[in-house]
């Protein structure tokens, strides 16, 4: 009986080993497989950054209103043109939606209001206006919403037959825009501007003329960001 136990317990030691070296020589042979390759790595476009000084070009069309009295009487007129020009400022990005700025710009015009004053014509016309503005707004991706409002200066001529009188006068602006950037220099805008220049008094040709201007400005502007 003992012997028997003897030689089972023998036998099953010989296969335990004969087991272990083969599933050693099995390891041996084993490969891990090779890292896959995660392929280029795509970084994340950058912001667009409104940070810097601008300058660019305007076209649009105008607006104008007068109306006062001379001779007696009183007249009220309107009619609108075509006006381009200039502008630079500069904007400073506050936060990653935020923008502020300033603006300087002057444009040619030819707004002149044409109307009748005790049967005799009085026109009033702006040849040229130039705002000093700041102006504030929220960005979108590469779009920019904006407020804006200051200063407005124009060349306002008042003329009656034989007689004419140019003054420069000074007033307000109000208006707003939407502006989009193309590429990291280069941005394209829409923007209405209101500008009031008062009521005033002008003697033409020894005729006092009163007359209060104001206009209404839709213009496309070009700029560079430097």
């Amino acid at each position: 009986m003992r012997q028997h136990f003897s030689r089972a317990l023998v036998t099953g030691v010989v296969l335990a080993g004969l087991g272990g070296t083969a599933y050693a020589a099995d390891l041996g042979d084993y490969q891990a497989p090779e890292p896959v390759d995660p392929g280029p790595v795509v970084s994340q476009a950058p912001a667009i950054d409104w940070t810097g000084f601008r300058a660019g070009v305007d076209l649009g069309w105008g607006w104008v209103n007068a109306d006062g009295n001379a001779f007696g009487g009183k007249y009220s007129g309107s009619d609108n043109g075509l006006l381009g020009g200039v502008h630079a400022g500069y904007d400073y990005q506050v936060s990653p939606n935020a923008v502020i700025g300033v603006e300087a710009d002057i444009l040619g015009t030819d707004l002149k209001s044409t109307d009748r004053a005790a049967g005799v014509p009085v026109r009033n016309s702006i040849d040229w206006m130039s705002t000093v503005r700041a102006r504030g707004g929220f960005t979108y991706d590469q779009f920019l919403i904006y407020g804006t409002g200051g200063i407005a200066f124009g060349g306002v001529e008042t003329k009656i037959p034989g007689a004419s009188k140019n003054e420069t006068r000074v007033g307000y602006t109000v208006g707003g825009g939407a502006e989009a950037m193309l590429t990291d220099n280069i941005s394209t805008r829409l923007e209405y501007l209101y500008t009031d220049f008062g009521d005033d008094g002008v003697n033409v040709g020894g005729t006092r003329v009163k007359s209060d201007v104001d206009a209404h400005v839709l213009k496309a502007g070009l700029s560079y960001k430097f």
